[in-house]
């Protein structure tokens, strides 16, 4: 039992650290490329 729970443990924390990667990467280049300096780093993710 414990094996499973390892294992959901597991990829919820690889599943947080892909969306915290994304993210900062997503914001990089809002700052870098696009030049908007905004604290929101989901601004633009959910919209055209």
């Amino acid at each position: 039992m414990s094996d499973i729970s390892d294992n959901i443990y597991n990829a919820m924390g690889v599943a947080f650290s892909l969306l915290n990667g994304y993210i900062a990467n997503y914001a990089y280049y809002l700052k870098e490329i696009k030049g908007d300096d905004g604290w929101n780093p989901f601004k633009g993710i959910f919209t055209k």
